[in-house]
Order: structure tokens, then sequence, then C-alpha cells
């Protein structure tokens, strides 16, 4: 693969690596928060959990915008493996919502679909970037 293909696969993966991130942050803290954290029906204790959660989520989805668009475009190896992380820390959903029987709305599956499809073919994308000897 030539060096301009490279070049643009990383950009494309800083892109949906970022955008995946915002929106992740967006649904964190317009979503989740206003639906539960208030939510009079459940327990204190309950509301916690949903304001910490949406907390460390936002926080981590800042922190994916930053390894993407610093050391990933630099090509620092230690990014890839951070954003690989990230996407298996975000398909964590599916066995949660089977071990519970539960799990978020119906529409909300396609976009966690979408983004865990698009991340991880970025990665594998970009994998020979990151890995050649």
């Amino acid at each position: 693969m030539n060096t301009d293909n490279q070049s643009r696969i990383i950009e494309i993966t800083c892109w949906i690596f970022s955008i995946a991130a915002m929106v992740l942050f967006i649904q964190a803290l317009a979503d989740a928060l206003p639906k539960h954290a208030i939510d009079t029906a459940w327990p204190a204790h309950s509301k916690f959990h949903v304001v910490t959660g949406a907390a460390f989520q936002a926080a981590c989805s800042l922190m994916v915008i930053l390894i993407a668009r610093i050391p990933f475009r630099q090509r620092q190896k230690w990014s890839w493996y951070a954003l690989a992380i990230y996407t298996l820390g975000f398909a964590v959903h599916i066995p949660a919502a089977m071990w519970q029987g539960s799990g978020p709305p119906v529409g909300a599956w396609y976009l966690i679909g979408g983004l865990l499809l698009l991340m991880s073919v970025s990665l594998i994308l970009s994998w020979r970037t990151f890995h050649r000897r």
C-alpha cells in the first residue's frame, strides 16, 4: 500500500473515531442524563450510576478524540491499541444486553452496530500502517 493510501486511511479513521466519540458524548449528556438521571421511578442509587456512567462516557469520548486527532495521526503505535481497546469496550453492549436480557431501545442498536462496524473496519484497514515490520 502506498503512502498516499495509508495517509488517507489514517485520516478517514481519525474522522470516524472522532465522530463516533462525539456522537457518544452527545448521547451521554443529551439522552442518558435527561431520560434516566431525573426519572423519579428510579432509586437514588440507580440514578447515581447513570450520572457517573454518563460522565465516564463523556470523558472517554473526549480522550478518544484527543488520541485520534494527535498521536494516531502521528502514527504512534500505542494509539492504535488505545482505539482498539475503546472499540472492544464499546462492544460490551452486546454481551451485556444478552446477559441482562435487556438493553437500549431497538433503534439504538442500529447506531451501536453501525459505530462498531465503522470502528472495526477502520482498525482493520489501518493495521498495516501501524504493524509493518
